[in-house]
């Protein structure tokens, strides 16, 4: 995770990444990447905005 906040605003970005490298022979390979970035402004009255957005990548994927 990386997060920065200057004045009102927050921004950042949630990330990870597995796969397999190990293990039982008649298992799937495992090799996916998540990122979900976040952005957020917080008024001088306290009411705070959100933007989110989530993604996935399987990189073994045929399809």
């Amino acid at each position: 995770m990386a997060l920065r906040q200057s004045g009102p605003w927050t921004y950042g970005a949630l990330a990870n990444h597995i796969w397999s490298f190990a293990g039982e022979d008649d298992r799937s390979d495992v090799n996916s990447t998540f990122l979900q970035p976040f952005l957020s402004y917080t008024t001088p009255s306290a009411w705070t905005f959100t933007l989110n957005s989530e993604a996935t990548y399987d990189w073994t994927s045929d399809e």
